[in-house]
């Protein structure tokens, strides 16, 4: 076991007995986003760090910008709609995935609800997801965008045989 003395210090020291505190750059790295935003100096020269307004180019891109949710319809009719999540946040739709469980087939679509869930309209075009074809993939939309505080739903068109579910699944990024 060791046991660190208060008297030393990790720290250098600068040769006059001070003791040297470690930069942003020392302790992150000077490729470090966190580095160049906090502890960029003014005009670029050596000295203090200037204050300023951060902008959405200084936070890095996130590695899972790309965020999915899924949601189940058990035992859907032919008007089996509605909203299902309020987006916290304006996303954009980038790709629709939909399995059907037993039955035929099943076509629909997602739809965007105002903030009410009551008038709506269409994301894309309709999805047929059949029993025997596995999962069916869409990634073109007439209105991707779904509003800060609207909701995204589905609107079946038609449903063959006693399709006892339909999973689906969406992808969508954060505007």
């Amino acid at each position: 076991m060791s046991i660190r003395s208060f008297q030393s210090s990790p720290w250098p020291s600068s040769g006059s007995g001070d003791q040297v505190l470690p930069t942003v750059a020392s302790l992150f790295g000077a490729s470090n986003p966190i580095n160049q935003v906090v502890a960029s100096p003014a005009s670029g020269s050596a000295g203090p760090v200037a204050a300023r307004t951060l902008v959405a180019a200084d936070i890095p891109a996130l590695p899972y910008a790309t965020q999915s949710k899924s949601f189940v319809l058990t035992n859907p009719t032919s008007s089996t709609n509605g909203p299902i999540w309020r987006a916290p946040y304006a996303i954009t739709i980038i790709a629709v995935h939909a399995l059907c469980v037993d039955g035929t087939n099943i076509v629909g679509q997602l739809w965007e609800y105002n903030g009410n869930g009551t008038s709506s309209s269409t994301c894309g075009t309709d999805l047929t997801a059949t029993q025997s074809g596995g999962n069916v993939d869409s990634t073109t939309f007439t209105n991707p965008g779904i509003a800060l505080g609207n909701y995204l739903g589905w609107k079946t068109t038609s449903v063959s045989g006693p399709v006892t579910k339909v999973i689906v699944t969406y992808e969508y990024t954060i505007d």
